[in-house]
């Protein structure tokens, strides 16, 4: 009978333990889809400057890239940035190896150690097609507003005379 009790007592701590383990193997998953970019150069690359991240805090301001593994979990990882060019930053980490995938534009949902949905190759052609769309819709308001301006110029150029 003492020893049914005592094992009953390890019950409660080692269901807290079963719980906290399942816990942390469960990783939080994001829905919104991603475009990642693949590195070329080892501990090298040039990225748009959108792919890096800023973060200020008590030693300075430090910047990071998000690295996305072949499971699709996110990692984030110190670079750091150099020369900017055409709205493209050299950036340099010793661990950047080549074929690694980095996240283009990551947003503030991303974290360190999520798992995330890569965009399509048709789901990236359909954005830029929408893109481009929009700004030729964009182009042709403004043409119109240029015609527009253009005839009332005209017109208070007769007036005057």
């Amino acid at each position: 009978m003492e020893r049914k009790k005592d094992i009953i007592w390890l019950l409660p701590p080692f269901s807290v333990l079963v719980c906290l383990f399942m816990m942390r193997s469960c990783v939080q998953r994001i829905d919104t889809k991603y475009s990642v970019i693949k590195v070329r150069k080892e501990k090298r690359m040039t990225v748009p400057s959108k792919s890096i991240v800023r973060i200020k805090g008590k030693r300075g301001e430090r910047s990071y890239i998000y690295i996305v593994d072949n499971e699709n979990r996110v990692t984030e990882k110190e670079v750091i940035p150099g020369p900017k060019k055409n709205g493209k930053i050299e950036i340099y980490n010793k661990d950047l190896k080549e074929g690694v995938e980095i996240i283009e534009t990551p947003d503030e949902k991303i974290r360190n150690n999520i798992i995330i949905k890569r965009k399509t190759i048709k789901e990236r052609k359909e954005e830029k097609e929408k893109k481009i769309k929009k700004l030729q819709t964009e182009i042709e308001k403004r043409k119109k507003e240029i015609e527009d301006n253009e005839i009332e110029i005209i017109k208070l150029k007769k007036g005057e005379k």
